[in-house]
């Protein structure tokens, strides 16, 4: 038979044999993404039946693809269910798989606003999956060593389909309210407060925040902050500032205290850091 497919559950043992006779023509292994995904499974977010396969030869027993996968799921023993693609001949047809120009993870996420959703998705899973401090995360870091890898952004846009796509509708909502500043900024802001905050009311000063003239103060003096730095150009509207200036400002909408003097942007990433670490101490592994 030239090719046929089964559905297989896959235990750390199995991928074990599989790895036995890897194709030695396969792709160097990216140990950071094999760890990664391991930490990933720990965690029990992997899903495997999501139509990517693991393919064999169906003469010969050689794997030739999902290498990584199975590295990882014998390191962090886990059993996972996989369509397992059987071909014959396959060295010769090893030369097109995943053979086609480099892909980004724009181009594996089937959303509106694609590029938002990608510009969001690495940063995100990096904050809810990974070991990096705040701002870290938020540049895309996995911990101090290693960047979060193409395939773990690609994962996280996966299981949280919705969750990514509002995010980034609501950045643009509040982009376009000051009509400066890049959608990837205010999404983050988004992402950050609404993981780690017990006391979210986010939305509230989302909707205030969107209003042409809010009545908060301090959500007016933010916007108009934010506008001045593209204005002026007094500072350097980097992601960081523009974040830092967000979460400043909900800090004292939050507390209610009024407060229109916004410039304790480090400060406020201190203290969200602590709150995201917290929370991954309470999140079982």
């Amino acid at each position: 038979m030239g090719y046929h497919a089964n559905v297989e559950d896959i235990t750390p043992e199995r991928a074990e044999l599989l790895l036995a006779h890897n194709y030695e023509e396969n792709r160097r292994v990216r140990e950071a993404y094999v760890e990664q995904l391991a930490e990933v499974m720990r965690q029990d977010r992997f899903v495997s039946e999501n139509g990517q396969t693991i393919v064999v030869g169906d003469d010969d027993g050689i794997l030739y693809d999902a290498q990584h996968r199975l590295m990882a799921m014998v390191r962090a023993q886990k059993t996972y269910r996989f369509i397992v693609a059987y071909i014959v001949d396959g060295k010769e047809k090893f030369k097109t798989i995943d053979a086609n120009t480099p892909r980004k993870v724009a181009d594996f996420i089937s959303l509106p606003y694609k590029n938002q959703c990608a510009a969001l998705a690495g940063p995100a899973a990096a904050i809810e999956w990974g070991h990096a401090p705040l701002i870290s995360a938020m540049q895309g870091k996995w911990d101090t060593r290693s960047n979060i890898d193409r395939g773990l952004a690609v994962l996280f846009c996966e299981q949280n389909p919705e969750r990514v796509l509002e995010y980034v509708k609501t950045g643009l909502r509040m982009r376009d309210a000051v009509s400066c500043g890049t959608v990837k900024a205010y999404s983050m802001f988004i992402e950050i407060v609404k993981y780690v905050d017990d006391f979210n009311v986010v939305d509230e000063f989302i909707e205030e925040f969107c209003r042409l003239t809010p009545t908060s103060e301090t959500i007016a003096a933010c916007k108009k902050t934010l506008v001045n730095a593209y204005m002026g150009k007094k500072v350097n509207p980097t992601v960081r500032w523009i974040v830092g200036t967000l979460l400043d400002a909900y800090f004292h909408y939050l507390n209610g205290d009024g407060s229109v003097m916004l410039n304790k942007q480090d400060r406020r990433f201190r203290y969200y850091s602590d709150k995201l670490e917290a929370k991954r101490q309470r999140t079982p592994a």
